[in-house]
């Protein structure tokens, strides 16, 4: 491929990602309380692109929701690498596996100083919601970035 066409790539991509950002934010079905609860973690994807994916958590019968992908070099946040650190504070705290970054899960700032975006929550009915400007769905999307 020539630098051209990697160049186009890269800007359509910035073009679709500064295009979703700018969306409203509105409240998205992730699913049923009682089938996520199951997992205290999940990945939730974003229609848009993997960037915009949330992990989903479900710590002390609390739901948390942060991007899940670590703001330093673009880690997974939705893999528990230390069940301990996770649960030994008040609020919880999720590792990024890759440079050990320490997240908290509710204001989304790590202890380095970097802050992951984080996303409301919230059940009603026994339905789980994310509020986000992306369609969110426990499966992937087929996208082409």
């Amino acid at each position: 491929m020539s630098q051209d066409h990697d160049r186009r790539l890269l800007d359509a991509g910035k073009k679709n990602l500064n295009q979703t950002q700018m969306k409203p934010k509105v409240w998205q079905f992730i699913g049923f309380k009682s089938i996520i609860e199951t997992a205290m973690c999940q990945r939730v994807y974003a229609s848009t692109c993997k960037k915009e994916d949330v992990a989903l958590f479900f710590v002390r019968n609390k739901f948390y929701a942060i991007n899940a992908t670590c703001p330093h070099v673009g880690g997974p946040l939705d893999t528990i690498v230390d069940m301990e650190d996770l649960l030994r504070r008040e609020v919880p705290h999720v590792i990024c596996p890759w440079h050990h970054y320490v997240y908290n899960l509710e204001t989304g700032i790590a202890e380095e100083g970097l802050k992951a975006e984080i996303y409301n929550v919230k059940v009603e009915e026994e339905k789980v919601y994310i509020l986000h400007h992306a369609k969110l769905s426990l499966k992937p999307f087929e996208t082409e970035i």
